[in-house]
């Protein structure tokens, strides 16, 4: 397919608000005057793309997007400052920071953050005072990362990889004030993690995410995260404990939807 059927096809779709390449290859153009007359596009998308995936999204109309998703993609320098550069509107982005000079964020006024490693984390942090969503579940953060983050009070949703973050700097959650949402994940065999989570106390938080998939979780250590996170109606759990559902029900008096997930086949943990 060359890209100038491509291109005229998308076209006839006035109102396209979301386009998404997934694992796509045709025929590109280096062509200039090929131009994607989407005036009403909002989100653009592109995973497992090769290099010529980025050449599309130049043809858009500068300033039309909201959310940018870039993943496993192979982009250089140039292209990413190029797309940042035309698409100053991104309220949503996630993309792997690798090639970017911080500085080229700083126009940007980002609500949703998703980072895919923790290159220029910081850096481009710091250029983002107002975000409201940040995804570092892909970004394997280090203390000094995460005790940034937890300055940033204007959060309201946290995801993270805590697996080289020290245990006892976790209490530093409780700074973020405006924090509603708060996923934490770990593979370690580390029980301090969980016993520290439940000592961190929380009244405005409303969904919970723990994933602690080789770790057994003890009943009480969940009755004394319900008595800190006691406004909690969304609960999501991935440990080795399938025992605590009943304890679970008992003491999340507000809880309206539960996920549970225990990965094990051994008889005993059933």
């Amino acid at each position: 397919l060359p890209e100038s059927h491509l291109i005229e096809m998308l076209n006839k779709l006035e109102y396209l608000e979301m386009i998404e390449f997934y694992d796509v290859t045709y025929n590109s153009t280096a062509k200039d005057d090929l131009k994607l007359n989407l005036n009403s596009l909002k989100s653009f998308e592109m995973q497992l793309c090769n290099l010529i995936i980025p050449r599309t999204i130049f043809r858009l109309p500068n300033n039309t997007l909201e959310h940018l998703k870039i993943q496993n993609c192979v982009l250089d320098k140039e292209s990413i400052t190029r797309i940042l550069a035309s698409q100053t509107n991104i309220k949503d982005l996630e993309f792997d920071p690798y090639y970017v000079d911080a500085k080229l964020m700083a126009p940007l006024q980002l609500r949703k953050l998703t980072l895919m490693s923790k290159r220029n984390a910081i850096a481009i942090m710091k250029t983002q005072p107002n975000l409201e969503s940040l995804n570092l579940t892909r970004a394997l953060i280090g203390d000094d990362d995460f005790l940034y983050i937890c300055k940033m009070r204007k959060l309201q949703s946290l995801k993270l990889w805590v697996d080289i973050i020290s245990y006892e700097i976790l209490h530093n959650l409780r700074n973020l004030e405006n924090l509603r949402e708060l996923s934490v994940n770990y593979d370690r065999l580390v029980v301090e993690y969980v016993t520290t989570l439940s000592t961190i106390f929380h009244p405005h938080l409303t969904k919970l995410e723990i994933e602690f998939p080789k770790l057994k979780i003890q009943p009480e250590h969940f009755v004394a995260i319900s008595t800190n996170f006691p406004n909690v109606q969304h609960l999501i759990v991935k440990c080795q404990s399938i025992g605590v559902i009943g304890i679970i029900l008992q003491y999340f008096r507000n809880i309206k939807t539960l996920s549970f997930d225990c990965d094990s086949d051994s008889v005993k943990v059933v």
